[in-house]
């Protein structure tokens, strides 16, 4: 019984996060460049989307923790993807970001 309440707890918490990465502009205007047919590294990302690389990698880490990108290394660069989970959850965010 202990076990599930723990594990409730950490879904909640999860949840929570996952609200708090998505719901605002930075993090959101890293998955819609994402979206873009290039190869980011997390610099151009952090550059593009006008953040810092620092702020950018903790976001990008995040990301990547949730299965919503995958993070390879390319020469000296580390490239980001979208994973087929992350590519569905940004184009949500895009559409909606449309209406808005």
């Amino acid at each position: 019984m202990p076990e599930e309440k723990e594990e409730r707890k950490e879904d909640v918490e999860k949840e929570k996060n996952m609200k708090r990465l998505f719901f605002h502009i930075k993090p959101v205007s890293i998955l819609t460049l994402l979206l873009q047919d290039k190869k980011w590294s997390i610099s151009e990302l952090a550059r593009e989307s006008k953040q810092t690389y620092v702020y950018a990698t903790k976001v990008i880490r995040a990301l990547e923790k949730n299965n919503i990108v995958n993070i390879s290394n390319e020469k000296k660069k580390k490239i980001v993807k979208l994973t087929e989970k992350g590519e569905k959850i940004a184009k949500m965010i895009d559409e909606m970001m449309k209406l808005l």
